[in-house]
C-alpha cells in the first residue's frame, strides 16, 4: 500500500497488486479530495468505516481488485471494476455508483442518499451465477429508472422495492437479460394446534421439488448470512427466514410460474410445520 499527494491537488491511498488493506472502525479523510484506489490483484476490506472523500472537491473510491464494504459510509463516487464487489449494509453519499466486476457483485441492505447515477453493468460469461445479487434495498424513482439490465445480464433481486407505476419489469430488461425476484418468507414450526414450538432442538429440513426427477431434493447448503435457505437449519425460536423465489423475468414473454416449489419439514421435536413459498419466471417485455 502507498499513500501520497498528487500534483493535481489530490491525496491518494493505493492498494497495490498483492496488497490487502483491512479497515475496521476507521475514518479516512483529508484536507484535499481523497482517492482510494485498489489495483488489479489488490484487496480492500472495510467494516464500520467512513470514507470522507469529497472534502474540498471530488474524491473517489475506485477498485480494479476485490472490494468488500460492510456497514460503512462512502462520501464520494464508487467505481468497482475489478474481480468482486461485496457491499453490505452501506450508505453511499457520492453521486456515482458504478459496478462492473468479473464475479457476482452483492449489494445488500444498503442506502443511496447521494447517488444520482446508478450503473450496474457486469455481464459475466459464461453465465453460471447472477451478475448481481441485490437484497433488502429500496430504489427511489430516479434510481429505479436507471435499473436497466441488457446483454446477457442476470440479476437476482431479494426483497427489493422499486418506485414506479405498472409492472415492475417494464423498461428494466433489454436483449437477453433476465431478472429473478425473491422475497423473504417466514417458516414457523408449530404443533397440531398452530402454536409455535420454541425448543433448542428444533430444526427445519428445506427441500425443493425437482421437475426432472419429480423428487424433493434438499436445498443447497450455504452460510446463514448468505441465503437463509439450506438444509437442517435450526429454529430454536420456532421460526426462521427463507429466501423464496417469486418471479423470473426474461426480456420476452410474460411472467409465469416456475416449476419448483419448496417443502419444509420440521425434524424435531414432534409437531407440524408451516411454510409459504411460491415461484414464478419472467424474461422481459
Amino acid at each position: 500500500m502507498i499513500q501520497d499527494q498528487a500534483p493535481c491537488g489530490r491525496y491518494y491511498v493505493k492498494v497495490l497488486a498483492g496488497g490487502n488493506l483491512i479497515l475496521s472502525n476507521v475514518t479516512l479523510t483529508s484536507n484535499w479530495p481523497l482517492v482510494v484506489f485498489v489495483a488489479t490483484g489488490g484487496t480492500l476490506t472495510a467494516t464500520d468505516s467512513t470514507f470522507n472523500l469529497d472534502v474540498q472537491g471530488k474524491g473517489a473510491l475506485y477498485s480494479r481488485g476485490s472490494l468488500t464494504l460492510t456497514r460503512s459510509t462512502v462520501l464520494g463516487d464508487v467505481t468497482a471494476r475489478g474481480t468482486s464487489a461485496t457491499l453490505r449494509r452501506d450508505a453511499f453519499g457520492g453521486s456515482l455508483l458504478h459496478v462492473d466486476t468479473t464475479t457476482t457483485s452483492r449489494l445488500w441492505d444498503s442506502t443511496f442518499p447521494g447517488v444520482s447515477e446508478l450503473e450496474l453493468v457486469s455481464d459475466i460469461t459464461p453465465k453460471v451465477a447472477p451478475d448481481f445479487d441485490i437484497r433488502n434495498v429500496t430504489f427511489s424513482a430516479a434510481l429505479t429508472a436507471q435499473l436497466v439490465f441488457s446483454g446477457t445480464q442476470w440479476a437476482s433481486l431479494t426483497s427489493v422495492s422499486l418506485t414506479k407505476a405498472g409492472d415492475w419489469w417494464t423498461g428494466m430488461l433489454a436483449q437477453t437479460a433476465h431478472v429473478t425476484r425473491y422475497w423473504w418468507l417466514t417458516v414457523e414450526t408449530v404443533d397440531g394446534t398452530g402454536t409455535r414450538i420454541v425448543d433448542p432442538t428444533t430444526s427445519v429440513d428445506v427441500r425443493r421439488f425437482n421437475p426432472v426427477t419429480t423428487a424433493w431434493d434438499p436445498a443447497p447448503p450455504c452460510a446463514v448470512d448468505e441465503c437463509y435457505f439450506y438444509s437442517n437449519m435450526t429454529a430454536p425460536s420456532g421460526s426462521l427466514p427463507v429466501n423464496s423465489c417469486t418471479a423470473r423475468r426474461p426480456r420476452t414473454g410474460t411472467a409465469h410460474s416456475a416449476p419448483s416449489r419448496p417443502y419444509a419439514r420440521r425434524t424435531a421435536p414432534t409437531g407440524g410445520h408451516s411454510l409459504s413459498r411460491r415461484s414464478a419466471s419472467r424474461t422481459g417485455s
